[in-house]
């Protein structure tokens, strides 16, 4: 009895000793901030791995609207990087069986040469986009959350939103419905354009290149996507122009920014210009608009599979705007924040949540049909389809929602619970939403598509097509390997890449069709030096004038003049802002080697 109470006492005693050093930890900052720091991992894990499990098996591609394209892009690319031909003016000729097509001058390649890169290593098609889309995932939760932590400067608000963006249910149609890879790079940069805006309209402007590298990723991965950022931009400095004229120096900086971004991005802009300016082409004859396509205003809040018509973002991600209504100005919630008209940074982040919470759902309605789209079809007509627009919308409302949520949390001293509660809703309704769509994959993918040629014409509708090849376009498929002279006689012909030639018979032609679809750029010559007038023929190939021909005739695709200045803006531009930033570098080295020099004298 009595050893059994003295080793009551014993374990009291230990007991007590264990709570005293929890309580002494748990009330650390210490602990504090690495609970913070594992909560956070948790739910970015928890976030990237449900998506990667539907992703399953990764070396069979999944199946979406535009997958065959997006993956014969990649092909394309692999084949310029093996043969080191990086300044072909952006036609690739793999496509159309190698007459050449317009892709990586019309979407731009910056982020695609990941998977490109991995497919020149030897990595399978499958297996180097499911990679790809990994990382575009982790590249959005980050963007988000990074974002997000500096306007709210707490890293559990920058979780919460980058869960809520990451498990959208439009995000995850775009995967496992369209398939759609512009916007899913394009995910990466919304995070970081809300972020700069927010610093210019809300902060002191005082990181101008945020705004900068948003909208110059945007350009050089989506240029739908761009479009809708530089309105969203245009619409905020017109909604808060009277903060902005009040300081000169952000309207200075702005334009600074945009001059910048606009020189580093001429290589890709530029020639994009010249080449739609340069012939009728398919895309200015859209197959749809976007106001054909209107949906239900009820379908936003619904869990429907996308299809052109209806579409939605789900009711989980307004459902936790619902804090806001606690933050009225008389409740108690407000009130404990401490704002006050001295605490500007309070009021200034409530203000911003709004206006993208407004903003956010102002854009949803658009996409419906109670919007005004007689007023609007002149000006959303080129999205092809409103949920186009849904994209920008989450970006903004999942701001605005993790605000609302930290601040709810924060009142109730409930950080990590909020996050697991925002982490566990999001898994739940992505899950239900994706067995709702039933994605399934190709299974084994050819990585050779020279073995079909068939597959190599798989570009969608072919936007970036002449619109003589687009409207004769089975035939002009049935001509990509054929040369074929005026007199209807077909002659052999060698051709690689952007180069081809041919032996003239000796009763000659009056011209040749050659296996090239027509873009600007395209020479000939004959074995004599001289120059051969290029033509397009009815179908959108290249026709050379042959009349007076003689012996070999070559045909090539050269980068036009106005393309090579575009690379010089580039590159000049480039040279420029890394001298900016040496010196800058050298300065702050300089300021803070000073004092203590004057220390030491």
């Amino acid at each position: 009895s009595y050893l059994g109470d003295f080793m009551l006492i014993k374990l009291k005693n230990l007991k007590c000793l264990i709570d005293s050093w929890y309580n002494k930890i748990s009330n650390s900052k210490t602990y504090q901030k690495w609970s913070v720091i594992v909560f956070c991992f948790l739910c970015f894990a928890a976030v990237i791995l449900i998506q990667i499990k539907f992703m399953l098996p990764l070396d069979q591609p999944i199946f979406g609207h535009d997958v065959g394209y997006h993956l014969l892009r990649t092909e394309a690319l692999k084949q310029r990087i093996e043969d080191m031909n990086f300044f072909n003016g952006g036609i690739d000729y793999l496509f159309y069986n190698g007459a050449g097509y317009a892709s990586s001058l019309a979407y731009p390649d910056l982020l695609l040469y990941i998977p490109a890169l991995l497919r020149t290593a030897g990595v399978g098609i499958g297996l180097s986009m499911s990679i790809f889309l990994i990382v575009c995932h982790v590249l959005s939760y980050f963007s988000m959350f990074l974002c997000v932590r500096k306007i709210s400067g707490s890293p559990v608000c920058g979780t919460i939103a980058a869960v809520i963006f990451s498990l959208s249910q439009y995000r995850l149609d775009n995967l496992f419905t369209r398939f759609a890879l512009g916007e899913i790079q394009a995910y990466i940069f919304w995070p970081i354009i809300i972020y700069g805006l927010y610093d210019l309209i809300f902060d002191e402007f005082k990181k101008p290149y945020v705004l900068g590298i948003g909208i110059a990723g945007m350009l050089l991965t989506h240029t739908v996507s761009t479009a809708l950022a530089l309105g969203l931009c245009v619409l905020y400095v017109l909604i808060f122009i009277k903060r902005l004229i009040k300081n000169p120096r952000k309207i200075i900086k702005l334009g600074i920014t945009a001059l910048i971004v606009v020189a580093v991005t001429s290589f890709y802009w530029i020639p994009l210009l010249e080449f739609m300016s340069s012939c009728d082409l398919t895309v200015a004859h859209p197959r749809n608009a976007a106001s054909q396509f209107v949906g239900k205003f009820l379908n936003l809040f619904k869990d429907i599979p996308l299809i052109y018509a209806d579409a939605g973002l789900g009711i989980v991600i307004f459902l936790l705007c619902l804090p806001r209504i606690a933050l009225c100005k008389k409740s108690p919630i407000y009130k404990s924040l401490n704002i006050s008209d001295t605490d500007k940074k309070r009021p200034k982040l409530l203000v911003a949540a709004d206006s993208f919470m407004i903003i956010g759902f102002l854009i949803c309605i658009a996409s419906t049909d109670i919007a005004p789209w007689k007023i609007l079809a002149p000006i959303l007509d080129f999205l092809q389809y409103p949920y186009r627009l849904f994209a920008l919308a989450t970006a903004l409302i999942a701001v605005a929602a993790a605000i609302f949520v930290y601040c709810l949390t924060e009142f109730t001293n409930s950080h990590k619970l909020g996050m697991v509660v925002v982490t566990a809703a999001a898994v739940i309704y992505s899950c239900i939403h994706i067995q709702t769509i039933a994605p399934f994959h190709l299974g084994e993918y050819p990585d050779n598509y020279y073995d079909d040629p068939e597959q190599t014409y798989d570009v969608s509708y072919g936007e970036w097509l002449p619109w003589a090849t687009q409207i004769n376009i089975d035939y002009a498929k049935s001509m990509t390997d054929k040369l074929v002279l005026s007199n209807g006689q077909g002659i052999s012909f060698g051709r690689y890449n952007g180069y081809l030639e041919f032996i003239m018979p000796e009763e000659g032609a009056d011209y040749a069709d050659v296996p090239f679809i027509w873009y600007k750029g395209y020479t000939a010559e004959d074995e004599t030096g001289k120059e051969l007038d290029i033509s397009m023929n009815e179908i959108g190939f290249v026709r050379v004038d042959t009349s007076d021909a003689q012996g070999k005739v070559m045909v090539q695709y050269k980068v036009t003049p106005l393309k090579i200045i575009s690379y010089i803006i580039t590159l000049t531009a480039f040279i420029t802002l890394a001298v900016m930033v040496i010196v800058k570098i050298i300065r702050k080295k300089n300021k803070s080697i000073m004092p203590n020099q004057n220390e030491t004298v």
